[in-house]
C-alpha cells in the first residue's frame, strides 16, 4: 500500500510540473504575443512618424 501512495504521488506531482509547465508556456506565448503586438505598434508608429516628417521638409527641398 505504501508503495502505491508512493508511486501515485509521484504521478501527482509529474501531473503538476507539468501543468506548471504548461501553464508558463502558455503565458510565456502570451507575453511573446504582446511584445510582437507592442513592436509592430512601435514599427507602425515610427514610420507614421517619419513620413510626416519627411512630408514636413519636402517643401523645404522644392
Amino acid at each position: 500500500m505504501g508503495q502505491q501512495k508512493y508511486i501515485f504521488l509521484i504521478i501527482l506531482r509529474q501531473g503538476l510540473f507539468f501543468l506548471i509547465a504548461d501553464v508558463r508556456y502558455k503565458l510565456e506565448s502570451v507575453v511573446h504575443f504582446l511584445v510582437f503586438i507592442d513592436c509592430l505598434y512601435v514599427i507602425v508608429y515610427f514610420q507614421h512618424y517619419t513620413n510626416f516628417v519627411s512630408m514636413e521638409i519636402q517643401p523645404i527641398y522644392e
